[in-house]
């Protein structure tokens, strides 16, 4: 109930993108990657006090998507759609993303070890252990892990939340017999407000 509560308080505060919801409240919590709603409002009445979560360190929701293992802390149903987590690990000599453009939220890369190299406009940078990257709105990033020896580990960050969702969509993709192709990734890209590049 708290979370229809917080669904119907955002829609209050929103009111102009109602028309983007495809059915009810529930639709935007838990398909939060369709919804076109302002992402900087809070998601729950500022009054009304809530519980705070706690992700132990062996859990999240695991998803390996494209070679890359994901394990999300925290997703847009913890954080009300507001902020997501996840730790990754991107195994040696792996493209982990393919350049493209996020139009709904922003990301930020911080490496915990190896080496990530990150796609940029102006070219690739090569992040280590306490860097950090991000990735803007409207900004061209992807990354990959070019040793051929050591994996990379590392955190990334959305704001607003919902992109787990294309993570999963991958996921199942494999899981069902379908061949990665890049034709598929932008397709499943485009569900989420991204472009391939």
């Amino acid at each position: 109930m708290a979370t229809l509560r917080s669904c119907l308080y955002a829609m209050r505060s929103c009111p102009q993108d109602l028309r983007s919801l495809e059915r009810g409240a529930h639709s935007f919590v838990h398909r939060s990657t369709r919804r076109r709603l302002c992402h900087a409002r809070p998601v729950n009445d500022p009054r009304e006090r809530v519980a705070a979560t706690v992700i132990g360190a062996s859990q999240g929701e695991e998803i390996t998507a494209a070679g890359v293992q994901h394990l999300f802390k925290l997703t847009g149903d913890h954080t009300g759609g507001r902020f997501g987590l996840e730790e990754f690990a991107v195994p040696p000599a792996t493209v982990g993303a393919r350049p493209h453009i996020h139009r709904a939220h922003d990301e930020y890369f911080y490496v915990l070890t190896g080496e990530l190299t990150v796609a940029t406009d102006a070219g690739e940078v090569l992040l280590t252990a306490g860097d950090v990257a991000h990735a803007p709105r409207g900004s061209v990033h992807g990354f990959r892990n070019a040793s051929e020896r050591t994996p990379t580990t590392g955190l990334c960050m959305y704001t607003p939340a919902g992109y787990e969702q294309y993570f999963r969509d991958v996921h199942d993709a494999v899981e069902a017999g379908t061949e990665l192709t890049i034709d598929l990734l932008t397709g499943l890209r485009a569900r989420y407000d991204t472009e391939s590049v």
